[in-house]
């Protein structure tokens, strides 16, 4: 049935495979979208002192971060010194897959941060694709 106090009700988790991110306006500075594994960039230089084992034991033999908080422990939530950054532009997109390629198992390269708006407000919206419907199960 329906109804109820919600008890027992959970939403069964799918995996997200791919994300449109929409820029909607412009009118601000700073807000850049980075993606600071993108070029290889893991283990990040300068781990060493800093978290070298967690960012060793992060990653599997394809040196691929095990988690995204390895990926957050180890660049913050922006940075623009590597990697690639997207300068918002009201009525881009910026599309990109959030899963392994022809799977559904995560993938961490594209983990991204937004960096901090200096100057404005920036507006921007996500549409998330999931590899299944999710639904609720009782």
């Amino acid at each position: 049935g329906g109804g109820g106090g919600g008890g027992g009700r959970r939403r069964r988790q799918v995996p997200r495979v791919l994300t449109a991110l929409f820029y909607l306006n412009d009118g601000f500075e700073g807000g850049h979208t980075n993606f600071p594994l993108s070029g290889g960039h893991w283990p990040p230089a300068g781990a060493a002192g800093r978290g070298a084992a967690a960012a060793q034991h992060a990653t599997g033999g394809d040196h691929q971060p095990a988690r995204a908080q390895d990926v957050l422990r180890a660049f913050g939530p922006c940075q623009t010194a590597r990697g690639l950054s997207v300068r918002p532009k009201r009525g881009d997109v910026l599309l990109f897959y959030n899963a392994q390629p022809m799977t559904a198992a995560a993938d961490y390269w594209p983990w991204h941060g937004s960096c901090e708006v200096t100057r404005g407000e920036k507006w921007a919206a996500n549409l998330w694709f999931h590899a299944g419907t999710r639904t609720r199960t009782t």
